[in-house]
């Protein structure tokens, strides 16, 4: 079973992509909704991840995701980043900081799908 950390604070986006990547795509996901808990529960399941996805914003209207990318998730993780947000900017801004892949919130349940088919 592959393994996801979502790094997000949307409660509707959080049930939405548990509900599709659970059933449709037999994902185990792990939810973080703030910087730190996304910080410790990556470092406690590093091993066994196979994709982060994190929202450019958490808990905020700007983007303040990007410094918990580039300096504890890159460098620790060699698998697959996406990077998720409704501004273009942000996306940008994140793979910048590491990320592999940029792609609006709609878009992540059927790339993810993709992934593993």
């Amino acid at each position: 079973m592959k393994k996801v950390l979502l790094i997000e604070d949307d409660v509707s986006i959080i049930d939405f992509y548990q509900a599709f990547l659970r059933t449709k795509g037999g994902f185990q996901v792990i939810i973080a909704t703030t910087l730190e808990e996304a910080e410790k529960l990556f470092f406690a399941n590093k091993e066994s991840l196979d994709f982060v996805v994190t929202a450019a914003c958490l808990r905020s209207g700007l983007p303040n995701t990007t410094s918990l990318l580039k300096e504890t998730i890159r460098p620790n993780f060699e698998g697959k980043i996406i990077a998720v947000s409704g501004d273009p900017a942000y996306r940008q801004d994140l793979l910048k900081s590491g990320a592999d892949y940029e792609m609006d919130k709609n878009e992540v349940p059927k790339f993810l799908s993709k992934q593993i088919f």
